[in-house]
């Protein structure tokens, strides 16, 4: 071993503590050799950050693009999806016999639905009595004439104002 040295002088002092950070130095560098620096860190940070912030204006770009088309998607589902059900309903009330003019007064999300709701409206359209029976015998001034002439009698009557 080499001999202690006293050390006297603030110089001596500094050289010594020169000596021992240099060496320190050294071997902080052989342990993370091969590892970034700061400065290399704050150089890859602001390259990302500048790479981040391209693609977030890239996807801003793209969203606007695309917004428009879904709405254009949504508004033709809905217009598919009505079109479909005012189908549904013209053919339920086709079934229970309604006027095309009814069907789209079925009420109702599924077919089962609009069936219920048109046997509702159905039995509120059958006539309530029988309608009038026929008879050949002629009403009127146009039954003196006999049959063959019934029709036109009761037309001249009409037009003449004889009862």
């Amino acid at each position: 071993m080499s001999e202690f040295k006293v050390i006297e002088t603030q110089e001596e002092l500094d050289a010594v503590l020169q000596k021992r950070l240099e060496r320190k130095e050294r071997e902080v560098q052989e342990k993370y050799k091969g590892f970034a620096s700061p400065d290399d860190v704050e150089k890859i940070k602001a390259d990302y950050e500048a790479k981040i912030k391209a693609k977030d204006e890239e996807m801003k770009k793209a969203a606007e693009k695309y917004a428009e088309n879904d709405k254009v998607v949504s508004d033709l589902t809905l217009r598919a999806e009505n079109a479909e059900k005012s189908l549904l309903r013209a053919e339920v009330a086709s079934e229970h016999k309604l006027p095309y003019e009814l069907a789209s007064r079925l009420l109702g999300e599924t077919k089962e639905d609009m069936q219920k709701d048109a046997e509702l409206l159905a039995s509120y359209m059958k006539p309530q009595s029988a309608p009038p029976a026929y008879t050949s015998t002629p009403v009127g001034n146009a039954a003196a004439h006999g049959n063959h002439d019934a029709a036109y009698m009761a037309l001249l009557d009409g037009i003449t104002g004889n009862p």
